[in-house]
């Protein structure tokens, strides 16, 4: 545990953990208030619900196998740059006070999307950062404060809310920029494909596999 807390990637890691999963929480909570708000339909939040977790579904399996093939630094910026700047547009449009229902379903696909981009891409940079020995202890930290920000998320996400319908939104894009910056700031770098004759065959063939 000790070596675990003088690994400043580590900790990077566990810093921009805490704050997107606390923020994702918050605007888990804030969908459907916010579509119940514009539209006044239980079955349109319900919509924009599914849209949030089905691309977990229809990507996982995609995500997994690029996750192995391509830089993960990479992927992990990627994607937080996309979810900040979905989350972050409807915070500016509930702003101006000019959100329509549309653009909610749109960026909850988005966000969850480049989340299941992003989680197998930092479950492999974890295994890049931390020595084989403390691998047990990181994921074991990893997982309490996950289970924490679940815990506090949804009701800071209700006091926010409560606030200003923006702020849940606001909350979650500064989340993705700040994780965004602490995986820029991690010094691991891991290439995974070795030529790109063989790199291109085992990605066809792990594709196909996860499928």
């Amino acid at each position: 545990m000790n070596s675990l807390r003088r690994n400043r990637d580590f900790l990077l890691l566990q810093v921009r953990q805490l704050l997107s999963s606390a923020g994702g929480q918050a605007a888990a909570v804030a969908y459907p208030l916010v579509v119940l708000a514009v539209t006044h339909s239980p079955a349109l939040a319900g919509v924009v619900s599914f849209a949030r977790m089905v691309p977990s579904v229809l990507f996982g399996p995609l995500s997994g196998v690029l996750s192995d093939r391509v830089n993960r630094k990479a992927l992990m910026i990627i994607s937080d740059a996309f979810r900040a700047v979905a989350v972050g547009s409807i915070a500016l449009t509930l702003g101006l006070n000019v959100l329509p229902y549309w653009q909610i379903p749109i960026v909850a696909f988005v966000e969850g999307a480049f989340s299941s981009v992003f989680n197998p891409a930092a479950a492999g940079m974890l295994r890049s950062i931390v020595p084989v020995e403390d691998l047990s202890s990181a994921v074991a930290t990893q997982q309490a404060r996950s289970s924490v920000a679940q815990l506090g998320g949804p009701p800071a996400g209700g006091a926010l809310y409560a606030a200003s319908r923006a702020f849940p939104f606001l909350i979650d894009a500064a989340s993705y920029f700040f994780s965004m910056v602490a995986v820029i700031l991690l010094r691991t770098r891991s290439s995974h494909v070795t030529s790109e004759r063989d790199g291109q065959w085992r990605l066809r063939t792990d594709l196909a596999e996860g499928w």
